[in-house]
């Protein structure tokens, strides 16, 4: 049996593998319950509401301090979630995301990924965000958040890569398909990328 389709597999685990970090990180955290915050689902939107903050804030290169997260929260708590915790609790649940969930208490963050060409595990490192201090006002110290490139594979590959690579995506599958000399599917594959460019 030919098994190339396994080349480069870890490559595929860290995508994976930044999704598991990010629920390990999140799942059985008692801290969670202190904001009203119960279940994966408000865990997962909440934590990903903030990584799009930062990286909005990233791409206009803009401070993102924990003042500004917990003023984040703080907003889209008002508006949407009701939850019953003030402005310092938001920023406080913007510490605990940031520091604990998406930095992991400051340990270096690894993910086993199987890779088939050494036949053994490799440890896989995975980093959401970095910080660099800067100051306000001249004088005032403090920290600022900005993605990292895995950051950013992570938040892109949640909308906006899908959005711009439909047509590249059904053109790999059309290739994909004609290596693996299955001819109808690629006639398919081809009457569905002339429907995407109508």
């Amino acid at each position: 049996m030919d098994l190339d389709f396994l080349n480069d597999f870890t490559k595929r685990m860290k995508s994976i593998g930044s999704y598991g970090l990010l629920f390990k990180n999140s799942i059985q955290k008692g801290t969670w319950k202190q904001y009203g915050i119960d279940t994966l689902y408000e865990q997962t939107n909440l934590i990903f509401s903030v990584l799009l903050y930062i990286m909005e804030q990233s791409l206009k290169d803009e401070s993102c301090t924990i003042d500004d997260i917990g003023n984040f929260i703080d907003t889209i708590n008002m508006k949407w979630f009701k939850k019953q915790i003030s402005y310092d609790q938001c920023k406080e649940l913007g510490d605990f995301i940031v520091n604990v969930i998406l930095c992991d208490d400051g340990k270096a963050m690894y993910f086993q990924g199987f890779d088939y060409e050494k036949g053994q595990y490799q440890e896989i490192h995975i980093s959401f965000i970095a910080n660099k201090i800067i100051y306000i006002n001249e004088d005032v110290r403090r920290t600022s958040y900005y993605l990292t490139e895995d950051g950013y594979n992570l938040m892109l590959s949640t909308l906006e890569i899908e959005s711009n690579m439909k047509l590249t995506i059904h053109e790999m599958i059309f290739k994909l398909h004609m290596e693996k000399a299955s001819y109808d599917k690629a006639v398919d594959d081809i009457k569905h990328i002339f429907n995407l460019l109508r």
